[in-house]
This record gives C-alpha cells, sequence and structure tokens, in this order.
C-alpha cells in the first residue's frame, strides 16, 4: 500500500491578466491551471478542492466564522522532483570579482574616485527610491522672554 503526502494550499481568489485571453471564467481557469501545473511539475497530483471554515479573530474579543477554498494535493512518500523553492524571493547579489592591487598614486586615485562616483550614484538611485515627504512648517508665535517671565 502506498502512503502519501499531502499539500494544501488556498486556491486563487484573483485571476491573473494574460495576454490573448478574454473573459473572467477564462482567465481564472487559466490561474487555477497554472497553480496545478507548477504543483504538477513537483510531483504533485490534484485530488480535490475544498471549502473549510475557519474561525478569525474579529476586533478585541470576537470571533467569526471564514470559509476558505483549498487545493489539495498529493504524491507518493520520498519522491521529490525538484526542491522546493523559499516563499522569500533570493536577491540578486552580484559576483564577487578580485581586483587586482593599485601599483602607483594615479591608479590608487582613480580607484577612490570610481567608487566615490558609484556611492553617489547609490545615493542619488536611493533618494529618487524615497517618497517624497511633504514639510508642514507650523506658524507658532514667537514669545520674547519678557512676556515668558511676566506670566
Amino acid at each position: 500500500m502506498s502512503e502519501f503526502e499531502y499539500r494544501v494550499i488556498p486556491a486563487p481568489r484573483q485571476s491573473k491578466a494574460v495576454k490573448g485571453i478574454r473573459g473572467v471564467p477564462e482567465r481564472f481557469a487559466h490561474t487555477v491551471g497554472g497553480v496545478m501545473n507548477e504543483l504538477g511539475a513537483d510531483g504533485w497530483e490534484y485530488v480535490r478542492a475544498d471549502t473549510l471554515p475557519c474561525e478569525e479573530r474579529q476586533g478585541l474579543t470576537g470571533k467569526t466564522v471564514n470559509y476558505h477554498s483549498m487545493l489539495v494535493f498529493r504524491r507518493p512518500v520520498g519522491s521529490k522532483v525538484r526542491e522546493a523553492e523559499p516563499a522569500t524571493p533570493k536577491l540578486a547579489l552580484p559576483s564577487p570579482t578580485i581586483a587586482k592591487e593599485p601599483q602607483s598614486i594615479d591608479e590608487w586615485e582613480d580607484r577612490v574616485l570610481a567608487e566615490a562616483e558609484a556611492m553617489a550614484e547609490a545615493e542619488v538611485s536611493e533618494k529618487r527610491a524615497e517618497p517624497k515627504l511633504r514639510r508642514v512648517q507650523k506658524n507658532i508665535p514667537k514669545s520674547d522672554s519678557a512676556g515668558l517671565a511676566a506670566e
């Protein structure tokens, strides 16, 4: 008798826009099919879709029951087609390069200038990425020190 491991994932709630596919039902079917094909490539076999209740907090002390649609997949234990990808995306880091040591003062100056320019460009691009905040200036009446002492 075969043993299976199961994987339950939430069903997609929205369809993804795909060029060439018109209509909400067709786009949604394409989205669900994409999820199923992705897991199928990892060796997971689609079993069924279930709508299950889940008790969730509402406010500080309240509770409510919400229903969630779930997709159920299975595969035989020990059959891993490919490693599962991590939930968080990997950062693309530049490959390390080994620079030769500068031999003359001119080479040192060129290297320092290049590093300074790179840092300046990074700061400029970082500033562009930050949202611009409006400065609010409060009109606070100036009080003279004599008026404060008299009160």
